[in-house]
């Protein structure tokens, strides 16, 4: 395989990645407030990002106490709205939630729906390509899904299975002894673990995505094969 054609396969499954997203805002769109769809930018990156200016200002600064209690409480405020969010969203789609309880094919079916217009755009396009180059793409999707994974495994660790509690625990007792210099190390566990954290979950979406993309491949190389 060419770099024009590694260039050319890397362009579709990026362009079917962006489609998807695009299909995911759009059914926000029509459903949420400027505050719920822009929620994480809003409540967790904005507030962890302001956090991390102000810790590095003061860190560099004379040590100013005020500054590293700000970053503190606006660090603490990310951690409360990334506990905060599944329950936020149970109560805003709490008529979808009750329907889903009640049928929970339905809201199988909305996502069912959302991942076939993909996967069929996917589809007509890989089609058109030969037998090898296929069988070369799913391997490359299929090794990078797993070292992926791995690497996911490596950085993040037990993170994910502990979840948020170290790091809330740690900003808890870091404003507690905010004067204290001897604590500082507790302010590094807090960043580190909720910027691991949502990582690991953005990492895992990825994965997953990897995997469905695989599958597609798989279906395209079953219906090119002759069959005994």
């Amino acid at each position: 395989m060419n770099k024009a054609k590694r260039v050319e396969l890397l362009r579709l499954f990026s362009a079917a990645s962006r489609f998807e997203s695009r299909l995911k805002t759009k059914s926000k769109e029509d459903t949420e407030s400027f505050f719920i769809k822009n929620y994480h930018w809003l409540f967790l990156v904005l507030p962890f990002a302001v956090s991390v200016i102000l810790a590095f200002i003061a860190k560099s600064g004379d040590g100013d106490n005020h500054l590293r209690a700000a970053a503190l409480i606006l660090l603490l405020v990310a951690y409360f709205a990334a506990v905060i969010q599944p329950f936020l969203m149970i109560w805003i789609h709490r008529r979808d939630f009750i329907n889903s309880v009640r049928s929970p094919m339905s809201l199988l079916m909305k996502n069912i729906e959302r991942s076939t217009l993909v996967d069929s755009r996917l589809l007509s396009r890989l089609r058109d390509l030969p037998i090898g180059t296929l069988d070369i793409v799913l391997l490359e999707l299929r090794s990078e899904k797993e070292f992926f994974e791995k690497r996911i495994a490596l950085v993040v660790g037990s993170i994910e299975k502990v979840g948020l509690i170290p790091g809330i625990f740690a900003v808890l007792v870091a404003l507690s002894n905010v004067k204290a210099d001897k604590f500082l190390w507790l302010d590094a566990l807090a960043y580190s673990v909720l910027f691991l954290y949502g990582f690991g979950v953005a990492a895992h979406h990825l994965a997953m995505r990897l995997e469905r993309y695989s599958k597609v491949v798989e279906l395209v190389l079953e219906s090119k094969k002759p069959k005994n």
